[in-house]
């Protein structure tokens, strides 16, 4: 019976450690990515700064947890910030208000977050589930727009701020 035992135990523990070494937990991640990649359009940190120097007609949606937001942002007077794990409910909330809240067929909307990766699951929401056309990611997220050596405001200290390289 020991001898059993120790065999069903042995057994149990080789498929459970089997299972967990080939497990790879970003697998499912990486193919919603890639899957939601098909809907958005993206943007380099150097094409937005021409549309922000040119004074072009978009908003952005810094799609970052409030702590994020406070410690960097892009300076654009047209943005909203709507965390990422709120944004359904926001935007449902506006456009039942307000169907015309915002104008998701000709309006253009850049979407902001960390490293471009939330932005890019969030701009496949924004296209299937609310019907804007013209949703761009914005490449490398706000660590890309600092790479690029653009500035930032501090929100917590109003105040502009550089990447130091």
């Amino acid at each position: 019976m020991k001898k059993i035992s120790i065999a069903i135990l042995t057994a149990l523990t080789m498929t459970t450690t089997s299972f967990a070494s080939n497990f790879d937990p970003w697998k499912p991640v990486k193919a919603e990515l890639k899957e939601a990649s098909k809907y958005v359009k993206y943007i380099t940190p150097k094409e937005l700064k021409k549309w922000i120097d040119e004074d072009r007609d978009f908003t952005i949606f810094d799609i970052r947890e409030p702590d994020e937001v406070t410690a960097m942002q892009i300076d654009w007077v047209d943005t909203d910030v709507i965390p990422r794990g709120k944004l359904e409910f926001i935007l449902a909330s506006k456009l039942k208000g307000n169907p015309n809240a915002y104008d998701r067929k000709n309006g253009v909307f850049v979407i902001v977050c960390k490293k471009g990766s939330r932005s890019t699951l969030v701009g496949k929401k924004m296209k299937t589930l609310f019907g804007f056309q013209n949703v761009y990611v914005l490449k490398g997220g706000i660590w890309g727009w600092l790479d690029a050596g653009y500035t930032v405001i501090d929100n917590a200290y109003h105040k502009k701020l550089k990447l130091a390289k």
